[in-house]
């Protein structure tokens, strides 16, 4: 009957919502292959979330757990009491968890956990991104999407709304070789390089530290690859974006999670 079939719709709706790396709505933007950032369309990225400190916005984070936050450390270090939140739910901060090896001169292990007081809801607003696996690697000129509150080029501002932009991914040794030689001391095995390297324009991550790099697998799901951490100027030519690897930091991520200490 009716009644048994609105349950059942019900019931799935739940079930994707506690589903990684599943937005509520098809990404079509992905087909667009478009250069430069716009808005991002609503409920695409129901993993971002802001990092507000006494209500100023200062970096993105990604959920990855009804408790958890994963961001940029260079994000946090300054930080007392942040609260993370997005335009639907908004939750205290209950501890922070900076990488121990983070380097504030290389910006090497620039990554960190947030543990939320109250878990979040997950609903067509909020659901977790996907992990990666600890063994696999993107290829060169893999497209993936970032997405954040960046810097807009048309008055230097904030972006109001949530930006997104698909870029491709480097090989390390190219982007440093080319483009970051060194510069912070190098690109190092815990970071990955993705955009375009030989037009500028708008980008997401510029003022949008923390924000996730995901990638959209053959099964559908989006896998976080990156986590944004440093570039040079807004998208500059010649100046990817460089973001924290994630597989590279997933024993320490599980470990952190289950309150283990990490040396």
């Amino acid at each position: 009957g009716v009644l048994n079939l609105g349950a059942s719709l019900l019931l799935l709706s739940l079930a994707l919502a506690d589903s990684c790396g599943l937005p509520p709505v098809t990404p079509w933007w992905l087909f667009k292959r478009v250069s430069r950032a716009e808005e991002a369309c609503p409920h695409c990225w129901p993993w971002h979330a802001a990092l507000n400190f006494l209500g100023d916005y200062q970096c993105s984070g990604v959920v990855i757990s009804p408790t958890w936050i994963l961001t940029a450390a260079h994000c946090v270090l300054s930080l007392l009491c942040p609260d993370p939140s997005d335009v639907v739910q908004v939750r205290q901060v209950k501890i922070i968890v900076v990488h121990p090896h983070f380097d504030v001169v290389s910006y090497d292990s620039d990554i960190a956990l947030v543990q939320l007081d109250i878990p979040l809801e997950y609903n067509a607003a909020v659901r977790p991104v996907c992990l990666p696996n600890s063994t696999e690697t993107l290829s060169s000129s893999y497209l993936c999407t970032a997405s954040g509150w960046g810097i807009t080029e048309e008055d230097g501002g904030q972006a109001k709304r949530l930006q997104q932009m698909q870029v491709p991914v480097l090989e390390n040794e190219i982007c440093e070789r080319n483009y970051y030689f060194g510069h912070r001391g190098g690109i190092t095995a815990g970071m990955i390089c993705a955009g375009f390297v030989s037009v500028g324009g708008q980008d997401p991550c510029q003022g949008g530290s923390g924000g996730p790099l995901v990638c959209r697998k053959e099964n559908g799901l989006f896998i976080l690859y990156g986590v944004a951490s440093w570039g040079v100027g807004c998208a500059s030519p010649k100046k990817p974006g460089v973001y924290s690897r994630v597989r590279i930091f997933l024993d320490w991520i599980r470990l952190t999670m289950k309150g283990e200490p990490v040396l």
